[in-house]
This record gives C-alpha cells, structure tokens and sequence, in this order.
C-alpha cells in the first residue's frame, strides 16, 4: 500500500519542493565525497596517530560547515534569482495547461514538410539552372566532339595519302635496290639525257 502511494505524493509534490530534495541530495553527496578516509590518508604521513582523533572531530566540523555553507549559498542563489516565485509560476502554468480542455486534434506538418516547403522554390530556381548550364555543357561537348570525329576523318584521310605515297617510295626504292648498278647508271643517263 505504501507503493502505491508513494508515486501519488511524488506527483502531488510542487516544483519548489521537488527541487529541494534534489539540491539536499547533491548537498549529501557532496558532504559524503569529503570523507574521512581519504582525509587521513592524505595527513597520515605528516600527523602522529595521536593527532587522527583530532583530525576526526576536524573532519566532522569541516563536514558541517560545508554542509550549512552550501545551504546557506542555496538559499541565497534561490532568494537572488526568485527561484521559489518562478517556480510556482511554474506549477501555476502547469495547472493550467493540464486544466485547459483538450483541442481539436489536426495533423502537423513534419519538420522535413516545413522545410522543403520553405526551401523548395530556391531548390527549383537552382535546378532549373543548373539544368540550363548542363544542357549548354552538353552543346558544347557534341559540338567538340563532332569537330573532333570530323578532323579525325580527315587526319585520316591525309595519312592514308602520306601511307600510299610512302608505300610508292618504297617500292621504287625496291626496284632501285634490285637492279644491278650498270642499269641503274643507263636509267639515269637516260633521264639526264632526255631532260635536255
């Protein structure tokens, strides 16, 4: 039965009261991160164990008055920035909400919708453009790469002339190299002598 209504009273608890708990469990924790142990681990070497009894009731009033400073700073941070108002304005806004009666259920637009609904027309201007430039690149490419076909067919035409003319070379070389050296001085003769 306390199970039950325990998390009732957590409910019913305000924001002032919800937020004290919480400072004097961190005030606890804090006192409770100060403690004796490592206290006199750190003075063992340079107290007497006579002195560790003194160092308790040392470590004991240090603990209080970390304890009641942070408190007293609490309050004085709490009291500075009228946290204790602005916590039930809190609670009372709160009430409110949960009193309002409920409104009319509609669907909202998704983050995402808003977004591409805010941006679409500059998303669609900057499309349209690079679509345009891309279209204009496209031109420009066929066009160079038809000039590029056409000077090829006619490189190609030129060394296929170049290729017969060198083949035609060749073949009077042959005929030159294969005829013995005394019809060769007769054949030039000849063309010397009908030049003139």
């Amino acid at each position: 039965m306390s199970q039950e209504s325990t998390p009732i009273a957590k409910k019913d608890k305000s924001t002032n009261e919800k937020f004290d708990e919480v400072t004097d469990k961190w005030v606890k924790l804090t006192v409770k991160a100060f403690n004796l142990k490592s206290v006199k681990e750190a003075f063992r070497p340079i107290l007497p164990k006579e002195g560790m009894e003194e160092l308790e009731n040392a470590h004991i009033q240090a603990q209080d008055f970390i304890d009641t400073e942070l408190r007293n700073k609490l309050q004085e941070i709490k009291e500075k920035y009228q946290l204790n108002e602005k916590m039930q304005h809190l609670d009372n806004l709160m009430k409110e909400a949960k009193d309002r009666p409920p409104i009319e259920k509609r669907v909202l637009p998704t983050p995402e919708q808003i977004a591409r609904s805010m941006i679409y027309e500059s998303k669609e201007k900057e499309r349209i453009r690079l679509q345009e430039e891309f279209n204009t690149l496209k031109a420009e490419n066929d066009l160079l790469l038809q000039q590029l076909i056409e000077k090829k067919r006619e490189l190609r035409g030129e060394i296929e002339i170049i290729n017969e003319t060198l083949e035609d070379a060749e073949k009077t070389f042959d005929i030159a190299f294969t005829l013995p050296l005394n019809d060769m001085t007769e054949l030039s003769y000849r063309i010397d002598t009908t030049k003139v």
